[in-house]
């Protein structure tokens, strides 16, 4: 068995140089509608921003609510049931101006969701909504502006074959203008052993007198565009036909894959039938399941149930689905968290691969090729075989593909760990150094999955990316990690630390390197009992968008936002992103920041990596080398001589160390792996 290498963090000593600086905003806005209190509240989902500079966002928010004057709802709400949940789509131009908004409006059922936005090419910018149509007279729906009733609900789809109740899925495409280009709307019916598509008007010989379908249709789930154009769909399968019967206990009876009525499962486009080769043998009606079409819907590419076994006792809230993306190769990446203890389940498609539940909850990333055959599983794992140590939360909660270098970034975080116990924390076969109730990252080399760095944000009691409802949360390039975290009692920054009183959270952008190494706070001045808080982060050039939701008061630019129902959605530009500039601080620079321009500089290299001894170093031509430092993990800096441009590590132990190279004034830093 091969030995454990721990990978160490680098937290205290290596902190880059912060000066202090006003945190400048140029401006904020805020809506807050007249929500039910505990039902649904006002938030931001997910936001993309173009080359201009402009920023996309997509919101939930409750009947009343107003940004810079202008209602979200532009109309006067009228049915029995108008306290449900608006969906927005908006334009703000960077000098905070609203240029379009798109509306989504039920006055009964569900409410109507965004689930995310893709821009794609900077003219198309697509949309995952769900909603539910209209069933009966007095029912509508604002589907982006366009009055939908029970009359005309021919608008949205072909509804000759319509046989399903509950929530659609739309993937939506509009311009940059907000013009709707293409919509499509998909859902799931069946056919019975002879082919025959079942309806909401068909007679069975089985003495029902009629039938309605549940979950019959695509539930809420995950989507991406990759740079082809192809669509890809992740959700929850639940392949369950119930059929009304009189005479039944429950006035319904329930039919599965397994029972022999459904003989196949058909995806619709638009109310028509479209696909017919969805697999559709898995033991329980309970699965996860991947789609791949091509560019407008024209094919289906690829159909996978993601698991080769699932368990009949799952239900839709054991399945979390985060993030759905591709990487530089066209790999797809799925991202998902699954409540349950079952121990091991196989892949669909390389039953070698499994994912390990025996936790609370286990989040996990899923590598596929392009056909969508499972490539390699991703977990985080405790170190512990007894059950009553073992139960904890280990949630994943972002997925990010590194632009320049194609690696992966895995953001989670994790409940109590027994510590105690001395049970550790795994990554594969490494060990990692982070405390329990902590938000976290790991990046991972794309091709071979071997850990490259990791780091936690450390709170003396507890820290949680603020990720409940976002799809787009955080941001990783340039060695930068930005993302909103919330924490409890304090959180340390750098060499500070930010508390309240005990028991109590606060939250705020926290800003590291790739390392773990701390660089930046903002604080959101929250004080509370509990922080219920989303977040989505957006970045152009040297402008930030900082978007969320909170129940409670917070504060941006000195300015005190409150929620006027349950809860308040923001929106704040902030110009000062000098934390994006790259530098490294050393102990004799006099306190001043300097350009670290050799990261990025591909004539600096030094070799093997990893070594057992001897390295040779490269420098740009004309540099030549004045002093040479080794720092380990620890924080320990040795001064070295260079031989040639070698240098002979044998002298220390097995881990991570820094080279650190000033040529010419200039500072080269590059971490090193010692056998």
């Amino acid at each position: 068995m091969a030995t454990r290498k721990p990978i160490l963090l680098a937290v205290w000593v290596f902190l880059p140089l912060i000066f202090a600086h006003a945190q400048r905003f140029d401006w904020v806005k805020s809506y807050s509608g007249q929500e039910p209190t505990g039902k649904y509240w006002n938030y931001i989902v997910s936001s993309v921003t173009d080359s201009q500079g402009n920023l996309y966002v997509a919101g939930q928010f409750a009947n009343g609510a107003s940004v810079d004057g202008q209602d979200l709802l532009p109309f006067s709400p009228y049915g029995a049931q108008t306290e449900n949940a608006n969906a927005c789509i908006m334009k703000i131009t960077p000098q905070g101006d609203i240029v379009w908004r798109k509306i989504l409006h039920a006055n009964y059922g569900q409410p109507s969701q965004i689930y995310g936005l893709q821009l794609v090419g900077d003219t198309a910018l697509f949309v995952n909504a769900c909603f539910s149509l209209p069933k009966e007279g007095d029912e509508y729906l604002y589907f982006y502006d366009t009055l939908i009733t029970k009359d005309n609900v021919d608008y949205l789809l072909y509804r000759d074959s319509l046989a399903f109740t509950g929530m659609l899925t739309a993937i939506s495409t509009f311009d940059l203008d907000g013009n709707l280009i293409e919509n499509y709307i998909l859902h799931m019916a069946y056919k019975d052993s002879k082919g025959k598509l079942i309806t909401l008007d068909r007679m069975t010989t089985n003495g029902f007198d009629s039938v309605y379908i549940y979950n019959q249709q695509f539930h809420p789930g995950v989507f991406h565009v990759d740079n082809q154009g192809n669509i890809y769909f992740g959700h929850l399968a639940t392949d369950v036909l119930w059929l009304r019967c009189d005479t039944c206990a429950y006035q319904s009876q329930c039919y599965n894959l397994e029972n022999g009525l459904i003989g196949e499962v058909v995806v619709m486009v638009n109310g028509r039938q479209r696909f017919f080769d969805v697999p559709h043998s898995h033991p329980s009606p309970y699965n996860y399941r991947l789609f791949k079409f091509s560019p407008h819907f024209n094919d289906m590419l690829a159909c996978r149930y993601i698991f080769d076994e699932s368990n009949s006792s799952w239900s839709y809230w054991d399945y979390d689905a985060r993030e759905l993306t591709t990487d530089n190769d066209n790999h797809v990446l799925l991202l998902c968290n699954i409540s349950s203890d079952m121990g091991r389940l196989p892949l669909s498609g390389d039953t070698t691969l499994a994912v390990n539940l025996d936790n609370f909850t286990e989040g996990m990333v899923i590598k596929f090729d392009e056909e969508l055959m499972p490539l390699s599983v991703t977990q985080l794992t405790i170190g512990s075989s007894e059950p009553g140590l073992s139960m904890t939360i280990n949630r994943f909660n972002q997925c990010i593909v590194e632009p320049d270098s194609n690696a992966i970034i895995i953001l989670g975080s994790i409940g109590r760990i027994p510590q105690d116990y001395g049970y550790p924390v795994f990554f594969g076969q490494e060990s990692l150094d982070i405390q329990d109730n902590c938000a976290w990252f790991v990046r991972i080399d794309n091709q071979t999955g071997a850990l490259q760095s990791y780091g936690y944000i450390p709170s003396s009691s507890q820290t949680t990316f603020l990720t409940q409802h976002s799809i787009l949360k955080s941001i990783a390039q340039k060695n930068r990690i930005i993302t909103q975290v919330g924490y409890k009692e304090n959180i340390q920054t750098g060499d500070s630390t930010i508390s309240i009183a005990p028991n109590r959270f606060g939250a705020g952008l926290y800003i590291c390197d790739y390392d773990g190494n701390y660089i930046d706070f903002i604080d959101y001045g929250i004080d509370a009992p509990s922080v219920i808080l989303s977040g989505s982060v957006s970045l152009h050039d040297s402008i930030l968008y900082i978007m969320g939701g909170s129940r409670f008061d917070l504060t941006l630019a000195g300015t005190q936002l409150f929620p006027t129902g349950n809860s308040v959605a923001y929106i704040a530009k902030y110009v000062d992103t000098s934390f994006m500039t790259p530098y490294v601080y050393t102990g004799d620079t006099g306190g001043v920041r300097i350009p670290e321009f050799s990261i990025f500089n591909s004539q600096f290299s030094i070799y093997p990596n990893p070594t057992s001894s001897i390295v040779n170093i490269r420098l740009p031509e004309g540099e030549t080398v004045s002093e040479c430092y080794v720092i380990s993990s620890t924080g320990v800096c040795n001064k070295e001589r260079l031989t040639a441009n070698t240098l002979n590590l044998s002298k220390y132990p097995s881990g991570i160390y820094y080279i650190q190279i000033i040529a010419n004034s200039i500072i080269h830093k590059h971490k090193i792996i010692k056998l």
